[in-house]
């Protein structure tokens, strides 16, 4: 009778022993594949965070072209007036209405393609940039500067190349040190780096002459009629 005992226990034994092995092989495959799947998600993502910072970069690009501002007034005798803004730099994608309708669609198509695959801090220099050039654009039709881009350009290049400056070294040190995850645009964190950029769009030199600050203002203003006064002697 204990013999047979015996050989139930060690039955008993073998058959818990095959459970717990088969369910800790379980347990270790399931464990396997999450950590597979997760890795091969974030690879995904990383692709796709990799594939929108470089398009932006190469879009982004584009605004460090920069373009001499160059005008001729010829003399009655034949003789021409030398450049009196020689060495003023605007950009190019500045050079007239078509150029900056054409930088402004493709900011807001970028925005709408890549957005939704950048960190919160990269996502904001482009929305920024992408209400900044509408503003822009806004701000040609009301005062009539269509036919002014390059001397409009001339002006408002430095608030364009600070925005520049700072997006290229952003998507620079997010395309060598790239996020493996998705941010959510909305909430506490969009709004508090969001803070920074009111601040960078109230200091600009665009939201001054929308706004008709003082200061700046007259620069402008004296700029363009000194360009009208210069055309109408001619």
């Amino acid at each position: 009778m204990l013999g047979i005992l015996e050989k139930l226990n060690k039955i008993e034994i073998l058959l818990m022993s095959g459970i717990s092995s088969a369910l800790i092989t379980h347990l270790f495959y399931r464990f396997k594949l999450k950590s597979e799947q997760k890795i091969r998600f974030q690879n995904i993502i990383g692709d796709s965070i990799t594939e929108s910072l470089v398009e932006l970069r190469d879009l982004v690009e584009e605004v460090a072209i920069i373009e001499r501002y160059d005008i001729v007034f010829p003399e009655e005798d034949g003789t021409e007036i030398p450049d009196p803004f020689e060495g003023t730099i605007y950009p190019a994608i500045m050079n007239d209405l078509d150029s900056l309708l054409d930088f402004n669609d493709r900011l807001n198509d970028a925005w709408k393609k890549h957005g939704k695959y950048l960190d919160v801090k990269t996502a904001l220099y482009l929305w920024y940039g992408s209400r900044y050039f509408l503003q822009l654009l806004f701000y040609v039709g009301e005062e009539g500067y269509q036919n002014q881009l390059p001397e409009l350009g001339a002006m408002m290049i430095f608030d364009i190349q600070k925005w520049h400056f700072e997006f290229d070294k952003m998507l620079v040190k997010r395309i060598n040190k790239p996020l493996n995850k998705i941010e959510y645009h909305q909430g506490k964190k969009w709004n508090r780096h969001r803070k920074r950029f009111v601040k960078l769009w109230e200091g600009s030199l665009l939201y001054k002459s929308i706004n008709d600050f003082h200061g700046d203002v007259p620069e402008i203003v004296d700029f363009f009629e000194y360009l009208d006064d210069l055309k109408s002697e001619n």
